[in-house]
């Protein structure tokens, strides 16, 4: 799954964060299942303002509906995605 598609939804939620002068960011991003269990964790670490690309390899995982949460310097969005083998 490519996660670029997320920028706008990153952007328009953090607007304030990003657009501040802060250079870096402590980024989480973690999927969890539809029973709230973390499944993966994606990125965990400090990013450069910038934008990225994330890919989440989902080949182990079964179809389903799974939770997309993103935590930028506390704080959150969470996203439901569908995922079909």
């Amino acid at each position: 799954i490519n996660m670029s598609h997320m920028d706008y939804a990153i952007s328009t939620l953090f607007r304030n964060i990003l657009s501040a002068n802060i250079r870096q960011y402590e980024l989480l991003i973690n999927i969890y299942d539809i029973n709230d269990r973390l499944v993966q964790t994606v990125y965990n670490g400090v990013s450069e303002a910038g934008s990225y690309s994330i890919k989440w390899n989902a080949s182990q995982q079964a179809s389903g509906f799974y939770l997309l949460k993103i935590s930028i310097c506390e704080n959150q969005q969470i996203r439901k995605l569908t995922f079909m083998k």
